[in-house]
């Protein structure tokens, strides 16, 4: 919905009485953010290669084929959503593959069944391995 004087000081009268001040910038009046899930999801994609870069995205972006500084600065930054969601995914997969294969291997020599709750709730609880807790939580 896009608001043009008038309408913006009649949409601040209605939904906003309460508030103190409701303003606009006078250079962009018409404009009226709304922050959306996408926003969220896209700041919280910044923030998690921000964090986890030198731990394990890095090494993600080199085998994807960023080789050079300005290509591994544009990934750090998270600068494209879409590339950055498919290395997610990319992430996530080869994650869950190296926090299962332990548990798998683990669970078939003791010969005991594999499930999910057993991994969570039974398995998990007892890992002492710091790199191992580290992945599983950020996965």
């Amino acid at each position: 919905m896009a608001f043009y004087g008038r309408e913006w000081t009649n949409h601040v009268n209605t939904f906003h009485k309460d508030e103190a001040n409701v303003g606009s910038a006078k250079e962009f009046d018409w404009v009226v953010l709304r922050i959306s899930p996408l926003h969220v999801e896209m700041n919280m994609v910044k923030t998690f290669f921000a964090v986890n870069w030198e731990v394990f995205l890095s090494s993600l972006a080199k085998e994807l084929g960023s080789t050079s500084d300005s290509a591994l600065s544009y990934a750090k930054g998270a600068k494209n959503h879409h590339h950055s969601m498919t290395m997610l995914n990319i992430l996530e997969r080869g994650n869950w593959c190296e926090l299962l294969i332990p548990y798998v291997c683990d669970r078939m020599a003791n010969e005991m069944e594999i499930y999910v709750n057993d991994y969570l709730y039974e398995w998990m609880p007892n890992v002492k391995c710091s790199s191992h807790l580290y992945l599983f939580e950020q996965t």
